[in-house]
């Protein structure tokens, strides 16, 4: 188990998850890491606890498929930050706020639990839905000592037999993208279709690959499954991927064969 579980992390759609994560919390001072950064600690008592779980659940759209983590960081001083950029906000293309970049040799780095891509949820009580970029950014610089993040971060399942006919291909994501565009979705205005490339970038990453090609469609990326979503959806799950490595399960598009 990593340190993001360790750090008090539970599944959320779990029916015993409260008695669970009190159980290894609640009575008992929570050690922030045995990093250097985390050096106090803070007394969390069961009614906080679920408070925040509770404002966890509510921000999640599936929290069935997200691990939470409740992760006190321990400054040395009050104007200390906390060593963390963000992305997202209502204002942005991806609503969601996201661990954008985690500062080298800063307070979360040293404190090894919250990764690139990680959602926070909220900040020392206060609530990260439908803020902005900006607002979520002045809530990180909280004049407190000890500051309380709740995180989340999506479950990597074990991995299952491909769909049929489906196939599994990995770009590596850049700063310019994957390199592709995506058209249907439920609910398009053609009715209910699958997730399909529209069209790829020429220069981009996926023209570069040749591995993906219009009109495949799109099963899974990582461990998100691309299967009913909306076309909004799909877009804002593509555009939070963090860059690096990205696993695509994809059914390839069928070939139509003519007669000379």
């Amino acid at each position: 188990m990593d340190q993001f579980l360790e750090s008090a992390v539970r599944q959320a759609g779990s029916e015993n998850i409260t008695e669970r994560i009190t159980s290894a919390w609640h009575s008992k001072r929570l050690s922030c890491s045995e990093s250097e950064a985390s050096n106090s600690t803070v007394l969390l008592s069961k009614a906080e606890l679920d408070k925040l779980l509770d404002e966890a659940n509510d921000a999640l759209e599936h929290p069935e498929d997200d691990d939470v983590a409740v992760i006190v960081l321990h400054k040395e001083d009050e104007k200390q930050g906390l060593g963390l950029t963000l992305a997202g906000g209502v204002d942005q293309e991806v609503k969601e706020i996201t661990v954008h970049k985690l500062i080298p040799g800063g307070l979360a780095h040293r404190d090894g639990r919250i990764q690139r891509g990680d959602r926070l949820i909220s900040v020392s009580g206060k609530v990260l839905k439908n803020v902005t970029h900006a607002q979520a950014l002045s809530y990180l610089k909280v004049n407190k000592i000890d500051v309380v993040l709740v995180v989340s971060r999506h479950i990597e399942k074990e991995d299952e037999d491909l769909p049929a006919g489906s196939t599994e291909i990995t770009l590596t994501k850049g700063a310019a993208g994957l390199g592709f565009s995506i058209e249907g979705g439920r609910g398009s205005p053609k009715g209910d279709l699958p997730i399909t490339v529209k069209k790829i970038f020429t220069g981009g990453i996926s023209d570069r690959s040749g591995q993906l090609h219009v009109g495949d469609e799109i099963l899974q990326v990582n461990s998100y499954k691309f299967v009913n979503l909306t076309h909004y959806e799909a877009w804002t799950k593509l555009k939070s991927i963090p860059s690096g490595n990205v696993k695509m399960i994809i059914r390839k598009a069928a070939t139509v064969s003519t007669d000379d």
